[in-house]
């Protein structure tokens, strides 16, 4: 009888106790993340100290803190962490966690374990678009660009088609493009320009490729739209302007074109506003139209008006398999996060 009153006591007394204490920890918990979010570091961190300081703190707690200690840069201290986490299987399962446990062991110095838990991370969530771009960028910095296109691959095959995954197309295309499968990579990035129109670096890759087919119209149309998109570039407008006069005297199976200088300069001035169709336009007009023969004009060959040697900005992108940064993807990314029902 005895010890059933203790076992009483117990029940009644020490619950409630509990359960005011893990009230009291989500509470502190609310405002430590919505401190983090409003950029008070400082002030989530006492708040977690606070939540921390009670032996009842429930293992959830951590999710919000180690993200804060990641914004710190608080790298070894997350290590620290790692194997009481695993004792968690909801942190070992999570993609979001992983990520940032791989990120902290690379910062830390931990660069083997980081790529073992990336690969492992990418074999159990291959519909996971942040754990597959960073799978890839490792296996393209490993120089195994074979390795890096099965993970896009199975992300593609796993991940919903979603507007926001335009990114990977394109990286498959220039992987396609290093293991010399360049009609594969225009199907990629054919598909990335028609999951995101207004992303210029696919519009260039597929200039590029449109050029190295000689399909000359398609490739001006790539460049043209490059150009607007990204405001102007001046190797790309004197490589778009030499490939319109080549693409004119093939059309006109003539080895050359007479344009009068006067025309030339108004073209160079539309250029110059960012007024690409338009100059393309007045150029097409004023091609080997009649001239007076006593102002000056200009006679331009067809082996000199289109040098083969790529211009450095496209010759980048269609010859090195090297991807786009992780701020331009995730800048990409986020841009595209609106247009899709994440």
């Amino acid at each position: 009888m005895k010890h059933a009153r203790i076992f009483l006591f117990i029940i009644f007394f020490t619950i409630p106790l509990y359960a005011a204490n893990q009230t009291q920890n989500l509470h502190r918990y609310i405002w430590a993340n919505f401190n983090h979010a409003q950029g008070n570091l400082d002030v989530a961190q006492q708040w977690y100290d606070e939540i921390f300081s009670n032996k009842d703190t429930s293992m959830d707690m951590y999710k919000g803190y180690i993200a804060l200690l990641r914004d710190q840069g608080k790298f070894q201290q997350i290590v620290a962490l790692i194997p009481k986490l695993e004792l968690n299987k909801s942190f070992s399962e999570d993609p979001v966690i992983q990520l940032i446990l791989i990120q902290a062991l690379e910062k830390d110095g931990e660069r083997d374990k980081a790529v073992e838990r990336l690969i492992k991370a990418n074999n159990a969530h291959k519909e996971n678009q942040e754990i597959a771009f960073f799978t890839a960028n490792m296996y393209m910095q490993r120089k195994e660009p074979k390795n890096a296109l099965i993970v896009i691959e199975n992300f593609l095959e796993n991940a919903p088609n979603k507007p926001n995954n335009f990114i990977f197309h394109f990286l498959k295309a220039q992987i396609l493009v290093h293991l010399n499968q360049k009609d594969h990579a225009l199907e990629q990035i054919k598909q990335c320009i028609q999951m995101h129109p207004s992303f210029e670096k696919g519009w260039l890759l597929y200039s590029m490729l449109h050029e190295e087919k000689d399909n000359l119209k398609e490739a001006i149309k790539g460049y043209t739209t490059y150009l607007d998109l990204s405001g102007g570039n001046k190797e790309v407008e004197k490589h778009l302007l030499s490939l319109v006069l080549k693409e004119k005297m093939l059309s006109q199976k003539t080895k050359s074109v007479k344009i009068n200088e006067q025309e030339l300069k108004q073209v160079l001035s539309l250029f110059e506003q960012k007024r690409f169709q338009e100059a393309l336009e007045h150029l097409d007009k004023h091609i080997n139209n009649k001239y007076n023969p006593d102002k000056p004009h200009l006679n331009i060959e067809l082996k000199n008006c289109c040098d083969r040697t790529k211009f450095k900005c496209a010759h980048n992108i269609i010859t090195t398999p090297v991807f786009i940064t992780e701020k331009d993807v995730v800048t990409e990314l986020l841009a595209q996060r609106e247009m899709s029902s994440l």
